[in-house]
């Protein structure tokens, strides 16, 4: 049971990916800055040079025959300079193989130059007999400060909501508030996947009662008398053998369980005449055990002020084992864990109510962080620097929940902007995300370095 137990309590892995080689946590952005206008000139990419540098660094490249990656959608590929325009470069390829890159499509070019990493952006401008020819960039940026590439892409769709917008659900209410938090971190199986933490679940239970079954109140209202009292309090009916009376108090003082006096106030409120509760509270354990059910358990999945749901457990004969405190407490646990799931997964969501979203454009994404923009004052006053934000995100159908945190803002003349750092993001969904954005699987050396392959930048000295 204590195996059981472990694994419900740790059903919850959160991936914070940091930096590698002992960089500073804010991996998806230079630097913070309060207050600022518009875009730093900084804390963009990197350090930008001035325009006699970039010439002479291009130009030594060409000279060099030095090598530059450059990366396009979801492909990398080596090029060299090999000639140098006013308005244009042409790169010629450094290894034989397919050109996939298209015209007119949006580059990154990243290449070592006496002991410093630099970067630019770029956009091819034809396909050659020898590779490419691509805009000669206005700025070139010494040490990205950036852990993964921004890419910019369209059909990503994003909203998000405050933590204190109103939105009802399209569930039965109970008389208790619930509120919904990240279980411990577990191997065994992660809350993300709902199909495979219930099969775990079940697969934990094997053996051990005659039937499961999960009910949720998506389609429909609560029916039966078990299932009008769980949602009404909000707490689960424990019946541990039917050869004995119901609880007469709560043995742990949890508060999670419906002692027998409160089903006999329920039977009051509803209708039952008074000479009848007490008998009536008492038939409850009778007729079950008169059906065959030797033990029972509805436990309410609550969220906020809802439940959502129940999960039901039954022996019946031949099968006699009482449903124990242990028992009782993994499924209540369990509930919690499940009740998370649902929410991460955007499983409320879809059964909102008048729920006020805010929805923006997302600029550049990376799998670090992304940069959103939001027209209107009410927004920008809203979200402060340092503002935690869970952002939903829908990519290619795939819908992504990540918790973030606003690290810098700006404005020009039609828009705010803001630059979001993802700050609990599944794992999958961050394995998914990096091998959509980059067209390849995420790797040790990925993470051990920051973009195009560079070296963490140092730490920043403490203020």
């Amino acid at each position: 049971m204590k195996a059981e137990n472990a694994l419900l309590r740790g059903a919850g892995k959160r991936v914070r990916h940091k930096p590698a080689g002992g960089a500073a946590p804010w991996f998806g952005f230079a630097r913070r800055t309060r207050g600022t206008t518009g875009p730093p000139k900084d804390d963009v990419m990197g350090v930008q040079v001035n325009r006699i540098e970039k010439e002479f660094i291009l130009s030594r490249l060409q000279q060099q025959g030095t090598v530059v990656s450059v990366h396009g959608d979801k492909k990398e590929s080596p090029f060299m300079i090999d000639s140098l325009a006013d308005e244009s470069i042409t790169l010629a390829q450094a290894e034989p193989g397919q050109n996939a890159f298209e015209r007119k499509e949006r580059i990154r070019v990243f290449f070592d130059f006496q002991n410093s990493y630099y970067t630019f952006d770029s956009q091819v401008l034809a396909r050659t007999e020898k590779g490419l020819e691509v805009g000669n960039p206005k700025s070139i940026y010494r040490d990205p400060q950036r852990k993964y590439e921004r890419i910019k892409l369209a059909g990503i769709k994003l909203f998000f909501m405050f933590e204190g917008d109103k939105v009802e659900l399209d569930f039965p209410k109970t008389d208790t508030f619930t509120l919904v938090e990240a279980p411990e971190y577990s191997s065994s199986f992660n809350p993300s996947r709902i199909g495979d933490m219930t099969a775990a679940f079940r697969t934990s239970l094997q053996g051990r009662i005659s039937d499961l079954t999960i009910v949720m109140y998506r389609d429909r209202t609560p029916a039966t008398f078990e299932e009008r009292l769980t949602v009404k309090l909000g707490k689960a009916l424990w019946i541990p053998s039917t050869a004995e009376d119901l609880p007469l108090n709560d043995p742990g003082f949890s508060g999670n369980i419906i002692v027998k006096r409160e089903v006999e106030d329920f039977l009051a409120v509803t209708g039952t005449p008074p000479y009848l509760v007490r008998s009536e509270a008492t038939n409850l354990t009778a007729m079950k055990a008169k059906n065959g059910v030797t033990a029972e358990l509805m436990c309410p999945i609550l969220y906020h002020e809802y439940a959502v749901g129940y999960i039901h457990l039954v022996n019946t004969r031949p099968r006699t084992e009482r449903f124990g405190r242990e028992l009782l407490e993994e499924v209540v646990q369990f509930s919690r864990v499940l009740s998370y799931s649902l929410e991460i997964n955007g499983y409320y969501l879809e059964h909102a109510r008048g729920q006020i979203e805010h929805t923006a454009p997302v600029i550049d994404i990376s799998a670090s962080g992304l940069l959103f923009a939001a027209g209107g004052t009410e927004l920008e006053r809203k979200i402060d620097l340092f503002h935690d934000l869970r952002l939903h995100l829908e990519i290619e159908g795939r819908k992504l929940v990540l918790g973030t945190r606003i690290m810098r803002k700006f404005k020009d003349a039609d828009s705010s902007y803001f630059a979001a750092q993802f700050m609990d993001v599944p794992e999958r969904d961050f394995t998914f995300l990096y091998e959509f954005l980059y067209g390849k699987p995420f790797s040790e050396e990925a993470h051990k370095t920051w973009e195009g392959g560079s070296p963490p930048p140092p730490l920043a000295p403490p203020p």
